[in-house]
């Protein structure tokens, strides 16, 4: 479970058209003594945010906004390609875009009045809170992370806290 949040973040934000490049991602590994890595690598439209919120302001255009231990909020006039938190939630403003999916790990997707994600808007441990006026273009998906009496959102949760900080390298 320890590469849990690193895993479901490169499972999250990797997801692209065959026919577009990726510029970033993420990696996590562990050496033979049970030493543990994760490594971001941004792509120069990516954004990231660990330990806190990643504000995406108006007129703003990024490829992958993720955010570890944070909410991504995305707004009005705002357009991300993919929008990614693991251990808060994913809110898009009236007037704000999200071109393909809005993920969040133990939090929620929030898609206000007027506000738009292009695909899926997916929240594992939490829900898709969607106003009316506000549009989702793929599936709208909400997944409980509880299993035979066992919070797999409590886990999870202590996972994003332990973790720790990612190294970050910017292409």
């Amino acid at each position: 479970m320890r590469h849990a949040v690193a895993a479901l973040l490169l499972l999250a934000a990797s997801a692209s058209p065959a026919a577009e490049p990726r510029t970033g991602g993420v990696t996590a590994r562990s050496d033979q003594h049970g030493h543990h890595d994760c490594t971001i690598t941004l792509g120069p439209r990516d954004r990231l945010a660990q330990d806190g919120d990643l504000v995406i302001p108006a007129g703003a255009e990024v490829e992958s906004a993720m955010a570890l231990r944070g909410s991504v909020i995305v707004q009005r006039g705002a357009k991300v390609r993919k929008a990614v938190a693991a251990g808060g939630s994913v809110r898009v403003e009236g007037g704000a875009q999200v071109i393909e999916s809005a993920v969040a790990i133990s939090g929620d997707v929030r898609v206000d009045a007027g506000g738009r994600v292009g695909g899926d808007a997916v929240s594992f441990g939490g829900r898709v809170r969607l106003a009316e006026g506000g549009t989702v273009g793929g599936s709208v998906v909400g997944l409980s992370l509880q299993l035979a009496g066992l919070d797999l959102e409590g886990l999870l949760r202590e996972q994003l806290g332990a973790e720790g900080t990612c190294r970050v390298e910017q292409r």
